[in-house]
C-alpha cells in the first residue's frame, strides 16, 4: 500500500468516527429530553422511572458508556447524565422507590 492509499483510509476512519459521533450524540440527547420531559409531565410509572434511574446511576460516570454514547462529545454526556440523575432522585424518593 502507498502514502496515499494509507491516508485516504485515515481520513475515511476519522469521517466516520465524526459521523457516528454526530449521529450517536442526537439520537442519545434525544432520549434524555424525552425522559426528563416525561418526568416532568407525570408520564413515567414506577418501572419506567426506576429503569431509567438504575440506568442513569450505573452509567453517569462510566467513561466507556459517554464515549460509546456521546462519541467525540462525551464530556457533553457526562453533563447531562448528571443532571438528568439529580432531575430522577427526587422523584424516585418521593415514590419511595429509593432503597
Amino acid at each position: 500500500m502507498d502514502i496515499l492509499g494509507i491516508l485516504g483510509w485515515i481520513v475515511i476512519i476519522i469521517v466516520a468516527v465524526v459521523v457516528y459521533s454526530f449521529m450517536a450524540r442526537s439520537k442519545n440527547r434525544r432520549e434524555m429530553e424525552r425522559n426528563r420531559r416525561d418526568l416532568r409531565d407525570g408520564k413515567l410509572n414506577d418501572s419506567q422511572l426506576k429503569e431509567i434511574y438504575r440506568k442513569l446511576d450505573s452509567y453517569k460516570d462510566d467513561p466507556f458508556f459517554a464515549v460509546a454514547s456521546y462519541g467525540l462529545f462525551y464530556k457533553e454526556y457526562y453533563q447531562l447524565a448528571n443532571e438528568n440523575y439529580e432531575a430522577f432522585k427526587p422523584e424516585m424518593l418521593k415514590r419511595g422507590l429509593l432503597r
